[in-house]
């Protein structure tokens, strides 16, 4: 090696590790950091980790998987079947929310907060118990839906949602499923790129257009 020249820094290994309860303070944080202008992350973090908590203890097939570089959470995703991963949490979380709303009402300002909010009341007042729309929509049987993937921005590209993303699809063969499915909007280009560069594939509506949700097949 010549004066002046140094070998490159090997880049520290991601540790990809199944999550628990014991993780929703660095969930929420991340969260915050992956979806600034999220409508749950306007809430607060109180409400974010309220949520993730619900996707734990409620009625889901749940798998959490998360990814540590140097001991720090930069990545995880939350995936499986779930079962009122909204309308659920709504229920059991809806006297703190109003009390957000109180304390903060320029969190329910915005039209889409609005359309939301009206919708979640629509359902919860319901006397008939109907299903909810699921996030993202299953696509069919033996489906493992992936509800939420996030990775810290300040290592984004670094193969920390590639990581995620390979134990989620092993995790989804070894349960069994034929298939995974999400919800991407066309317009997120990052992530489009991301889900075509693994393998995943667009779902076409009946009008021949992309829906908004995409498909891995697994077999």
């Amino acid at each position: 090696m010549s004066d002046g020249q140094m070998n490159p820094r090997p880049r520290p290994a991601v540790s990809v590790v199944d999550l628990t309860t014991d993780d929703l303070a660095d969930i929420a944080r991340l969260h915050l950091l992956a979806f600034p202008d999220s409508e749950l992350g306007r809430q607060g973090t109180e409400a974010v980790r309220r949520s993730y908590l619900w996707q734990f203890e409620g009625p889901h097939d749940l798998t959490a998987i998360g990814a540590r570089l140097d001991g720090r959470l930069v990545g995880f995703l939350f995936g499986g079947v779930f079962r009122g991963s909204t309308i659920g949490f709504l229920k059991r979380e809806w006297p703190f929310l109003v009390g957000q709303a109180v304390r903060h009402p320029s969190t329910v300002l915005r039209r889409s907060s609005w359309s939301r909010i009206t919708l979640a009341l629509r359902l919860l007042v319901r006397r008939t118990p109907q299903p909810a729309p699921e996030e993202p929509t299953a696509v069919g049987p033996r489906s493992f839906g992936v509800l939420s993937i996030a990775v810290d921005p300040t290592v984004q590209g670094g193969g920390v949602g590639r990581a995620i993303m390979v134990e989620a699809e092993r995790a989804a063969r070894e349960q069994g499923f034929d298939q995974m499915h999400l919800t991407v909007h066309p317009s997120n280009e990052q992530a489009v790129r991301f889900y075509l560069g693994g393998g995943w594939q667009w779902q076409i509506d009946d009008d021949g257009e992309r829906s908004g949700q995409m498909i891995r097949l697994l077999v």
